[in-house]
């Protein structure tokens, strides 16, 4: 199968409800309404985003290893940019909870300069290690070591209370002065990432079949019922005293959906995929900037939850659309995606 002119457009639409659901869980439509709902939004729903974005990248950059380094650079690139663009609030952000310039560099290089963009680095990392296997074709291990450091990592959230008061927490808590988060390239990134190549590598050599789909769609149902249980289990055990990011579910969840979605063959206009895969992109990148700047206003604080998701929502993909526009007629603005 020609993977290079094969458009997946059942993708490229996920990936735009990936980018909405990234922005539902930064504003929390539901919680003035109930509580519950917006919990089992959060936790078993919008969760599958971000590892769906980590998986596409692999998916589509761990080819070969001059593709794997040229997604690295450009993922950095645009870390670069963006954290331009992001440094008046990024500023602003620290001088209000009291840190320095030693703070932001460090969180430059370690774990993000600002919320949301993180997820460049973190992206970049994570095939920077993948080209490293993947140049000595053993992406199967680069698969293994993101597993094991996705259960550390899972051991240091959502399972954290699984070991909190122990010798093993003291390690935890020396790592979280120094990373603070374990949302990063290595212990996050890297497992989807290398999952996404090991796919491509599987796509390439197996041709698709009815059956296959069927198969896909049962293994969707399950694990997504995983999650669910998994989530309602955490919740009641209360084990996720350090965030509820990772699932260990997520990871059969997060294939299973791909894998489905590269089989299913959609009859829509290839400009309109094209089109949905920047509009997700700038979606992603840019509403940081509606809930910076509107809560500095004082937004925030005269409207309930949904009217603020919706405000944010409208605000990014208007811009986002305004944006596409004008890098039409402006090529260096498609720097930004």
């Amino acid at each position: 199968m020609n993977l290079e002119k094969k458009e997946y457009a059942a993708v490229d639409l996920y990936k735009l409800l990936m980018a909405i659901f990234i922005v539902v869980s930064h504003t929390n439509p539901f919680i003035d309404f109930n509580k519950w709902i917006e919990v089992g939004i959060r936790d078993c729903i919008v969760i599958v985003a971000v590892p769906f974005f980590f998986l596409v990248t692999g998916f589509f950059s761990l080819k070969d290893t001059e593709s794997a380094k040229k997604t690295c650079i450009r993922l950095l690139k645009l870390y670069v940019i963006w954290s331009i663009i992001y440094l008046p609030f990024s500023i602003i952000k620290n001088i209000g909870e009291g840190k320095n310039l030693f703070y932001y560099l460090q969180s430059f290089f370690l774990w993000g300069s600002f919320d949301t963009i993180w997820y460049l680095l973190a992206a970049g990392v994570a095939i920077a290690i993948a080209w490293l296997f993947l140049k000595k074709d053993a992406l199967k291990w680069s698969c293994a070591l993101g597993f094991v450091l996705y259960i550390l990592a899972l051991l240091g959230t959502s399972y954290a209370g699984l070991i909190q008061g122990s010798s093993l927490w003291k390690v935890y808590e020396k790592y979280y002065e120094i990373f603070h988060t374990f949302k990063n390239g290595a212990f996050f990134g890297l497992i989807f990432v290398s999952l996404g190549g090991l796919m491509r590598k599987h796509v390439e050599s197996h041709p698709q079949k009815e059956a296959d789909k069927r198969k896909l769609i049962v293994a969707t149902v399950i694990s997504l019922a995983l999650v669910i249980l998994e989530s309602i289990m955490l919740v009641l055990t209360d084990l996720s005293t350090k965030g509820v990011d990772l699932k260990f579910f997520l990871i059969p969840f997060t294939v299973s959906v791909f894998g489905l979605l590269l089989n299913l063959d959609l009859r829509i206009k290839p400009k309109t995929a094209i089109h949905a895969r920047k509009l997700s992109t700038l979606i992603f990148l840019t509403q940081r900037i509606f809930l910076s700047a509107y809560t500095m206003l004082g937004i925030h604080d005269k409207v309930n939850s949904f009217v603020w998701f919706a405000i944010i929502l409208v605000s990014t993909v208007a811009f986002s659309e305004l944006l596409i526009y004008i890098s039409s007629k402006c090529r260096f603005v498609k720097a930004l995606y």
